[in-house]
């Protein structure tokens, strides 16, 4: 009886993470197999108030609530390892695209700044002027993409640690190294270096900047 109740816990649990699964990824064999599942924990709870021997009968016949509970053990490991597989992906495009970001940022400094050197009676990349502010525009939306995707690393490697430890530990350093690389704040904070495109400061910003995106592709791939 307490090993049933037990069981029937166990399906009641697998039938909650698949319900909340099938609401994340619209999935009709989620659905069908939560459904069962919830059939599943009723039968079980059922069985463990019977006697030891009916109980014993009524698991062992075919589609028993057992043979239902490893089932939903084998889809959910399936749909996480499935997921889990898609989140890498997704990491790994998104770690390229902040790259070109970054690098068409970059290009449009080194622009700014040898435009200035050219003309000695203009001030360098005048604040009012529409390209450094388009650049200020790509920094902030920059910034908030890496906020995203740390966010988003974060919840991934803590929903994959119980399961799937190497890979939660991979994903949690990746986001580990975006805080510790101050790169949010590296970007943000060079905004206010777009109209000295030329300074020194500048320049070692944007080769950390994108030292930093390399780095952090290099941990999600």
């Amino acid at each position: 009886g307490g090993s049933q109740r037990q069981l029937a816990e166990e399906a009641e649990d697998l039938s909650r993470r698949l319900e909340r699964l099938t609401r994340e990824n619209p999935s009709p064999a989620l659905e069908e197999s939560a459904r069962r599942l919830r059939e599943a924990a009723s039968a079980m709870r059922q069985q463990a108030s019977a006697s030891r021997g009916s109980s014993s009968k009524a698991a062992s016949g075919a589609d028993s609530p057992l043979d239902r509970l490893r089932e939903a053990r084998r889809l959910l490991d399936s749909e996480r390892s499935t997921r889990l597989d898609r989140d890498l992906s997704g990491f790994a495009e998104k770690a390229e695209a902040l790259k070109r970001a970054q690098a068409q940022i970059a290009s449009e400094m080194r622009e700014m700044a040898e435009s200035a050197a050219t003309d000695a009676g203009a001030a360098p990349a005048q604040g009012g002027s529409s390209k450094a502010e388009r650049v200020r525009e790509r920094k902030e939306s920059l910034a908030a993409e890496v906020a995203e995707l740390e966010s988003r690393l974060d919840k991934v490697a803590r929903e994959a640690r119980r399961e799937q430890k190497e890979a939660s530990r991979k994903l949690q350093e990746a986001a580990n190294g975006i805080r510790d690389s101050k790169l949010k704040e590296k970007i943000r904070y060079t905004r206010g270096l777009v109209d000295r495109p030329a300074s020194r400061d500048a320049q070692a910003f944007e080769t950390d900047i994108a030292e930093s995106i390399d780095d952090l592709g290099a941990r999600v791939r």
